[in-house]
């Protein structure tokens, strides 16, 4: 009896745990992802301040968009969720739409070569995440 106790409190452990990892690592993700930026853009303390909470709320509206469709990315093996041509559509014009949004912000903090590096990076994120999409890594 003792051990099935241990057995099923070590389970809740796990399943409790588990979301607090999911963020933990989503928040790693993003500290790269500004590390990364700030090397490529050569952005300044004061432009990495200002654009931090905008490329976070992006990062987060492009997780909600993609969750919104059933498609989550850090599912192992790659996301499960077929979805048809309309749908794909429509969700890469979401996802399009969000990054034109974050381009918009940045424009003022951002000197014209830095946004046409940042291009460059958001199409980066977008053909990793179609790999992705396609079951590829």
């Amino acid at each position: 009896m003792k051990r099935f106790n241990a057995t099923v409190l070590g389970m809740l452990f796990v399943l409790t745990i588990q979301p607090v990892w999911a963020d933990s690592d989503r928040e790693a993700l993003f500290e790269e992802r500004l590390a990364e930026a700030k090397v490529r853009l050569g952005l300044s303390d004061e432009q990495l301040e200002q654009a931090k909470p905008i490329m976070k709320a992006s990062i987060e509206a492009q997780q909600s968009i993609l969750a919104r469709y059933g498609i989550d990315l850090e599912a192992e093996g790659g996301p499960k969720t077929r979805i048809g041509l309309r749908k794909a559509r429509q969700l890469r014009n979401d996802l399009a739409e969000v990054r034109a949004g974050t381009l918009e912000q940045l424009d003022d903090i951002l000197s014209d070569k830095q946004v046409k590096e940042f291009r460059k990076i958001q199409e980066e994120r977008r053909q990793s995440v179609m790999n992705r999409m396609r079951g590829g890594s």
